[in-house]
């Protein structure tokens, strides 16, 4: 019976590493779209943040432009015009 016993352990063997590559590319398959999910998510807030950053600048700019102080380049003597 060894040569039975042989035959089971190597069908147990190549079963065993065919359910774990199963699992494998499950599991990457899982972390891959989480990534995917997460970087979204970031893409997102920083789009966000970036645009609320950018849009008071444009504001104080845009104020500072209007009265002309803030901001304002000195003339040739160092005062502001």
């Amino acid at each position: 019976m060894d040569i039975v016993d042989q035959i089971l352990d190597f069908l147990r063997r190549l079963v065993k590493s065919r359910v774990d590559g199963v699992q494998t590319q499950a599991k990457t398959k899982y972390l891959n779209a989480q990534a995917r999910t997460k970087a979204k998510v970031a893409g997102s807030f920083n789009k966000a943040v970036d645009g609320g950053i950018e849009r008071a600048k444009g504001a104080a700019q845009s104020k500072a432009g209007r009265t002309g102080e803030a901001g304002a380049a000195p003339d040739a003597k160092g005062q502001s015009k």
